[in-house]
């Protein structure tokens, strides 16, 4: 056996690597939204092309003393912040009843935090939803979930461009807030 070959572990042990493609979103709206319209939770899931923004790993950065010419660096006394912001880009099909359903879902649970027609908004407790963001690999054996208990649209709906020239499929991107993460590895 080749040096090269037996001095890796990866080699040695058949370590696979981790596929950005390999994921799972629960994304679940609040209750008025889905008992409008049944499981949105699966439709939203369905939609999902991509996510970013799960930056769960927070550190405290540093903080710095002066001393005359001399600087002096230190780990600060905590994370600025305890919250991420999700970024989930959703495709967005048309049913037979002619419904963006995709964005109908989400513009309904925009419109909770802010209605831009009424110039009215709700209660926290009322807007807010919750996510669980899965990492697996190709046998479907989950090694990191991120779950977030309190999500919701932070982001205005995005208007749709509309291009002659284009032939792409209309992707939504929309920003979520998110709190009380817990961020589990196997």
């Amino acid at each position: 056996m080749l040096a090269h070959y037996k001095n890796s572990k990866v080699s040695m042990n058949d370590f696979e690597p981790i596929y950005l493609n390999l994921f799972e979103v629960i994304l679940t709206p609040p209750a008025s939204i889905t008992s409008a319209l049944g499981n949105p939770a699966t439709v939203l899931l369905e939609q999902v092309k991509k996510v970013s923004g799960l930056e769960v790993d927070k550190n405290p950065g540093v903080v710095e003393q002066h001393f005359k010419t001399q600087k002096r660096r230190f780990a600060g006394a905590k994370p600025e912040t305890s919250t991420i912001d999700i970024v989930i880009d959703f495709e967005v099909n048309i049913s037979d009843a002619n419904s963006m359903y995709v964005y109908d879902i989400l513009r309904r649970w925009s419109n909770l935090v802010w209605d831009p027609q009424t110039a009215t908004g709700s209660i926290k407790s009322k807007y807010r939803g919750s996510g669980v963001f899965v990492m697996h690999n190709r046998d479907g054996d989950i090694f990191k979930k991120v779950e977030v208990a309190k999500v919701w649209p932070m982001s205005a709906i995005p208007a749709i461009d509309l291009d002659y020239a284009s032939t792409e499929i209309y992707v939504m991107s929309l920003t979520f807030a998110g709190e009380l993460i817990n961020d589990v590895w196997n």
